[in-house]
């Protein structure tokens, strides 16, 4: 079983329980390390994470919000600079999220300043992002469940390193940089 695998596994049963902050200190495990994947030669894991969120937002942005948003900046940041700032960072260093980012919006996402607020969907479109990005192709852990979108169901076992086919079934034309 492997770190990306076991950590993704362990962010399920934890969204399944609506523990959301043991979901998404998981996830930014798994993230760390698809990052890393992603982005060997960079020194900086903000940088990284950071490069990652942004390349996998239409991802996470469409299953997490419903729409896809790529680039927005809401209350003076990225998506990408308030999931490091507000999320990531906290849980990873110091175990719980910063007071300002919470995932108990039942309407999407809502940003107020430096107040972040998204509905726990947010964290499926992450999971999705990190299973499917395509540095995570060997991966094997099964993961339960899936999504039905624009009549396909799609078992997230199916998705590991399929990020193509994951914007196919969502329908997002990835704009080239």
């Amino acid at each position: 079983m492997s770190a990306i695998g076991r950590r993704i596994v362990k962010s399920q049963e934890d969204m399944e329980k609506k523990d959301y902050e043991s979901a998404a200190t998981a996830m930014f495990q798994a993230l760390d390390a698809t990052a890393k994947k992603r982005y060997p030669k960079e020194p900086f894991v903000g940088n990284r994470v950071r490069s990652l969120i942004t390349d996998q937002e239409d991802i996470i942005s469409r299953i997490g919000f419903g729409t896809i948003v790529i680039g927005s900046n809401y209350g003076g940041a990225t998506l990408a600079q308030a999931i490091w700032k507000f999320a990531r960072n906290p849980l990873i260093q110091d175990g719980e999220l910063d007071p300002r980012m919470s995932f108990e919006n039942d309407l999407g996402v809502t940003a107020i300043g430096d107040v972040w607020n998204f509905n726990p969907s947010f964290l499926m479109g992450l999971s999705i992002a990190i299973v499917s990005a395509k540095e995570n192709a060997g991966e094997a852990e099964f993961l339960k469940g899936g999504v039905f979108e624009n009549g396909v169901y799609v078992p997230f076992q199916s998705m590991w390193g399929a990020e193509d086919m994951v914007r196919h079934i969502l329908r997002i034309k990835k704009l080239s940089s």
